[in-house]
């Protein structure tokens, strides 16, 4: 595939996605740092820390960190590791997330200019009101695949257009959107310390299971990878 052909398909995806972005109910932002803790031929362990924030009526904010351990075999991959979050503001039932999850993954190259990743992650979710309450879990299966690319001759920068899909047979009372389907596009600039500064957007679909709750959001991600 060649460098105008790529450009045309990522434009035609974005002209596809305006609509549904022009129509979204509900907009937040999120901030991620992330870090390789250690790492040699085989083995990968690696940390996250976010933070998102929804500008609505109910302007919810949750802090999240995550750990994982890695282990490469080629073009495959295999992991596990441990998530936590914390969902606050006054005007909610605050509560904590725990998840351990554990996941494979596949990368390839495509036309020689494409880098592919698909990963299968299973995760356990499990909610712990604060105050006491009854504590909530479910088991939940997520599908991603993401295309790596390079829309101009840089070697600093790249972007990666990416999709995934949720799947659950039944949805915590705590968790508004257990179903969905995620779009995203980043773009990603290596800095002279090697370091990594990426940013973009993220189209995020509901599978509505109250019908008062909107059915879809737009959000600007910005992040940093050490």
């Amino acid at each position: 595939m060649g460098r105008f052909s790529l450009r045309g398909l990522i434009l035609g995806l974005l002209l596809l996605a305006s609509g549904s972005l022009a129509a979204q109910e509900e907009f937040f932002h999120e901030l991620e740092l992330e870090t390789v803790v250690w790492e040699n031929e085989r083995w990968e362990v690696a940390a996250r820390t976010s933070w998102k924030h929804i500008y609505d009526e109910v302007a919810w904010r949750k802090f999240g960190l995550d750990g994982g351990v890695i282990r490469k075999a080629g073009n495959w991959g295999f992991l596990g590791g441990l998530s936590t979050f914390y969902t606050f503001n006054k005007e909610i039932d605050n509560f904590w997330e725990v998840r351990p999850w554990v996941a494979i993954q596949y990368t390839f190259p495509l036309f020689r200019t494409i880098n592919v990743k698909q990963r299968l992650r299973s995760e356990w979710r499990n909610f712990f009101q604060e105050g006491g309450g009854e504590t909530i879990n479910y088991h939940r299966l997520r599908y991603a695949i993401w295309f790596g690319f390079r829309l101009w001759e840089s070697e600093r920068w790249s972007q990666q257009l990416g999709f995934e899909n949720y799947f659950v047979d039944l949805p915590a009372i705590l968790e508004r959107f257990p179903n969905e389907r995620d779009y995203r596009l980043l773009f990603l600039h290596e800095l002279p310390n090697s370091n990594e500064l990426f940013f973009g957007v993220k189209v995020e679909t509901f599978f509505i299971v109250d019908t008062r709750e909107k059915s879809s959001a737009l959000l600007l991600i910005l992040g940093y990878r050490i």
